[in-house]
């Protein structure tokens, strides 16, 4: 089992949770969410931290706090140059991820920007 702690477990999150590690990365073992810190921290399984603060011994991805939000809100996720190119939802960098994947995940899947209101850059296209 792949335990991820969360302080918020919301629709987003296992939405994207689902996503990634069942249809993308088509893991056969569970994956769990968490919010209680001390189950997380006595887990002796793969672990992933999803929060704003680093824990010992699990994968830190920085939350940006988007996944935890509710309804459809004007949004401009922000874009980072990394490595291996660019990437939404950036943190400080100082984590295991540079950005926030999870966030970038339900922000693409879903086409966010598909439901708010359309403004066009000069060639007619969604702007970023």
């Amino acid at each position: 089992m792949i335990l991820i702690y969360s302080p918020h477990i919301t629709p987003r999150l296992n939405y994207t949770a689902d996503v990634v590690f069942r249809r993308v990365l088509k893991i056969k073992s569970s994956v769990s969410i968490t919010e209680d810190k001390d189950t997380f921290m006595q887990y002796d399984g793969p672990k992933i931290n999803y929060s704003p603060q680093s824990m010992p011994n699990a994968v830190h991805i920085p939350s940006s706090g988007f996944l935890f939000q509710t309804g459809v809100k004007q949004l401009f996720p922000g874009i980072c140059h990394g490595a291996s190119g660019k990437a939404l939802f950036p943190t400080d960098g100082s984590d295991d991820f540079s950005y926030d994947v999870f966030a970038a995940v339900f922000y693409m899947v879903t086409r966010y920007e598909e439901y708010l209101p359309f403004e066009a850059d000069t060639h007619g296209r969604f702007q970023p």
